[in-house]
C-alpha cells in the first residue's frame, strides 16, 4: 500500500519516497484521514485496505484523543459511523431543511445560500446545478467546493454538514449536536494526534501552503525559519500530548502592504516549495531568504527592503486616469 499518495505536499511526498520512510499503521491512518485529494468513499476504501494489509496497534490516550485497544476496530467504527451519518443526511425529515455554501477558485470567494431553504438534498443540489450551469458569473469550472447543511429546526446546534467537490463527490461529513448517537461522534480522535515526519525543507527556504484554511493570515509564500516537530526538544515535549495544532512551521510572512511579520502556521505537512516568480513586494522575501542564509549582509537586506517598499508604494499611489499631458504638467512624466 503506497501511503505517500495520501500526503498533500508533493515535495514531502517525494522526500519520504526517496528516503524510504516506513509508516506505522497509525501514521498511515492519519495521513489517509487528512488527505485533501480523495473522496470520502476513497478514504474508507483506503482504511479497509490498511486493515487488511497493515498490522493492528493500540491508540494511546492523549489529551484530545481517547485510548483505543485496536486501531483496526477504531477505523471500522469510524467508517460505520460516517456511513450511518450519510444515510441520515440524505433521508427527508419533516423538521429538517437543507441549505448550502459554494466555494469558487479559493476559499476567499464564496457564495452563501444559507437563506435559501430546501426540503430535500436533491432540491438543494438541483438549485446549485441550475445556478452554476450557464450563467457567466457562475462558471461551473470555478466551483471548487460545495458545503451542504442539513439543519433541524427544533434543535439547538443540530445539523449535519457534508462537503462535496465540484463533481458532487462527498469529501467529508460531520454532525454538530447529537443526531447520530455513536461513540465515534463523541470526539474526533484524529484531531488530537501529533506526528513528526521528516521534510526536505531547511531554514531560509521560501515555502507556501497551497490551500490554506484562512487566506489572509499566515497565507501566501513565507521564509521558513524552523519546523519544530522535526526538532528533538520539541518532539520530546509533544510526543505525549501534542495535537494537530502543534504541527507547526515558523517563519516570516508578508502583509498586504509588503511588511514582514513572524508567525507560525499549523500544517507543516502541507508545505511545498514556492515555485512562482517572486515579483513586486514578494521580492522582499527573496532578500530576506538571502539574508537568513548568509548570502547577503544586513546592510544590503535593509536597503533592499526599503527600496522595494518605496517602489511598491510609488506604484500603488501613482495617479491614474490622467492624460499624458496632465502627467507632464504635474512633473510625473
Amino acid at each position: 500500500m503506497d501511503i505517500t499518495r495520501f500526503i498533500n505536499s508533493r515535495d514531502i511526498r517525494e522526500h519520504l519516497k526517496n528516503i524510504g520512510y516506513e509508516f506505522t499503521s497509525l501514521e498511515a491512518a492519519w495521513l489517509i484521514w487528512q488527505c485533501k485529494n480523495i473522496t470520502l468513499a476513497e478514504k474508507h476504501d483506503a482504511w479497509r485496505e490498511l486493515i487488511r494489509t497493515m498490522p493492528d496497534m493500540k491508540i494511546e490516550k492523549r489529551r484530545l484523543t481517547r485510548e483505543w485497544a485496536s486501531l483496526h476496530d477504531f477505523l471500522e467504527k469510524t467508517i460505520a459511523f460516517e456511513n450511518r451519518l450519510i444515510e441520515v443526511f440524505h433521508t427527508k425529515e419533516d423538521k429538517a431543511i437543507y441549505t448550502c455554501v459554494v466555494m469558487q477558485e479559493s476559499d476567499s470567494e464564496s457564495d452563501n445560500y444559507e437563506n435559501d431553504l430546501f426540503s430535500t438534498f436533491v432540491r438543494c443540489q438541483a438549485f446549485v446545478n441550475d445556478m452554476y450551469k450557464d450563467t457567466p458569473n457562475y462558471a461551473p469550472e470555478r466551483v471548487t467546493k460545495i458545503t451542504v447543511f442539513k439543519r433541524y429546526i427544533d434543535k439547538t446546534n443540530g445539523e449535519i454538514q457534508a462537503v462535496y467537490n465540484d463533481k458532487w463527490e462527498m469529501v467529508s461529513i460531520w454532525q454538530h449536536g447529537t443526531i447520530v448517537n455513536d461513540t465515534c461522534a463523541e470526539n474526533d480522535d484524529f484531531d488530537g494526534m501529533w506526528f513528526s515526519f521528516p521534510t526536505p525543507f531547511k531554514k531560509g527556504d521560501i515555502v507556501i501552503e497551497p490551500d490554506p484554511h484562512f487566506v489572509d493570515y499566515c497565507s501566501g509564500p513565507f521564509v521558513l525559519t524552523r519546523i519544530p516537530p522535526n526538532e528533538d526538544e520539541f518532539i520530546k515535549s509533544h510526543q505525549a500530548d501534542g495535537d494537530m495544532t502543534d504541527m507547526i512551521a515558523c517563519g516570516y510572512f508578508q502583509e498586504y502592504s509588503g511588511s514582514i511579520y513572524y508567525e507560525c502556521m499549523h500544517k507543516y505537512m502541507d508545505l511545498e516549495y514556492y515555485r512562482d516568480e517572486l515579483t513586486d513586494k514578494k521580492r522582499i522575501l527573496k532578500a530576506l531568504s538571502s539574508f537568513i542564509t548568509d548570502k547577503i549582509d544586513i546592510e544590503l537586506y535593509s536597503k533592499a527592503y526599503l527600496s522595494i517598499m518605496m517602489e511598491e508604494f510609488t506604484k500603488r499611489f501613482f495617479p491614474v486616469c490622467f492624460s499624458d499631458e496632465g502627467l507632464k504638467l504635474a512633473g510625473l512624466k
